[in-house]
This record gives C-alpha cells, sequence and structure tokens, in this order.
C-alpha cells in the first residue's frame, strides 16, 4: 500500500512498521530484559551473567530475525521478549539435562573404579549393536536431528539454525526419529 505526501507531489511512500532500529531497542529495553531473564532464570547467582549473555543473545536473534522479514516487524519489543523466554526456556532444560547427566554430589571418591563384568560388556556391545542398526534406519536428515540434540545437547534454537528447519519440524522430526528407535530397540531404549 502507498500513501500520497501531503505537499501532493506524485511521489509515493511505502506504509507499514517503521524500520527496526536495533541500537535503539537496546538503550531502551536492555535492563528490562535483563531483570526479565534474571526472574526467568532464577536467583541462582551461576545464572547471573548468563542472563546478560542471553540479553545479547536475544538482541542478535531479533536483528537476525529483521533481516528475514526486510525489517518489517511488528511490535519488536515483544518479539525480542519471545526470544529470551525461548532462550531462557532452552537455558533452563539444557541446565536439567546436564544435570541429571552428572551429579557431583553423588560421587564417592573412595570408590574404585571397577570394570564392567563379561554379561555386562556382552549385554553392552549387544545393545551397541542393535543401537548402531536402528540408526541406519532413520533418515539422513532424523539421524542429524537426534545426534545434535542428545549427543551435542544443542538446543531447538541452535539446531534450527544449523539445518534450517523450524522448531515445529525439528520437534516432527525427532518425535519421528525417537518412535522409530523405540520400535527397533524396545525395552532397552533409554
Amino acid at each position: 500500500m502507498f500513501s500520497r505526501h501531503a505537499a501532493g507531489e506524485g511521489r509515493a511512500a511505502p506504509v507499514g512498521p517503521p524500520r527496526l532500529d536495533i541500537g535503539h531497542l537496546f538503550s531502551a529495553h536492555r535492563k528490562e530484559l535483563l531483570r526479565f531473564l534474571q526472574r526467568c532464570l532464577g536467583e541462582r547467582p551461576e545464572f547471573r551473567e548468563t542472563a546478560a549473555d542471553l540479553v545479547q543473545d536475544s538482541f542478535l536473534r531479533l536483528s537476525a530475525a529483521r533481516g528475514d522479514t526486510s525489517d518489517l516487524i511488528e511490535n519488536p519489543r515483544a518479539m525480542l521478549f519471545r526470544i529470551a523466554r525461548n532462550l531462557a526456556t532452552d537455558t533452563l532444560r539444557h541446565e536439567r539435562v546436564t544435570a541429571n547427566l552428572f551429579d557431583p554430589g553423588g560421587m564417592d571418591d573412595t570408590l574404585v573404579a571397577a570394570d564392567p563384568s563379561p554379561e555386562r560388556q556382552v549385554l553392552d556391545r549387544d545393545l551397541l549393536s542393535r543401537l548402531h542398526l536402528a540408526m541406519g534406519e532413520l533418515s539422513p536428515l532424523q539421524r542429524q536431528v537426534l545426534t545434535l540434540k542428545r549427543l551435542h545437547g544443542l538446543s531447538h534454537a541452535e539446531i534450527a539454525a544449523q539445518t534450517g528447519l523450524s522448531p515445529a519440524a525439528i520437534e516432527k522430526t525427532l518425535t519421528r526419529a525417537l518412535q522409530r528407535l523405540r520400535r527397533v530397540l524396545g525395552d532397552s531404549f533409554p
């Protein structure tokens, strides 16, 4: 849509949202966004620096999104806070996963590491062989997304950046890959 200048000149100007000024948004919303992220992440001291990093990441992603939409974002503040909330959710999810994988408080330094029993070694080799076959039955995209998520611990946003898939497509691909692995591996699937 175009509108005519009030002076009556014959030139037309585009009508729509104003162009996005990241510098102005940064100075206007940085502190508010930092407080928001601190509330999202909780009061743990290790998350103070993380919240500041996520502020930067939020503006970088908004800037990248701006390029994808030709600078026409209806409500940049709302989009900025949505991006920040998604990043905080990914951070907390990643923290939960890593906390479940490694709990340093539960380790006893006095225990001597023992080699697995011969039975355990045979069972583990069998599971590894079946897992290798099951992974071979996945599509290349399913293997890639599953590996990025489970092995490398990437967030959906990070996987999207590497693969070009939407978050919904990533979720669907992961779900189908996991369903196929569960069908092939049965109860041995972790």
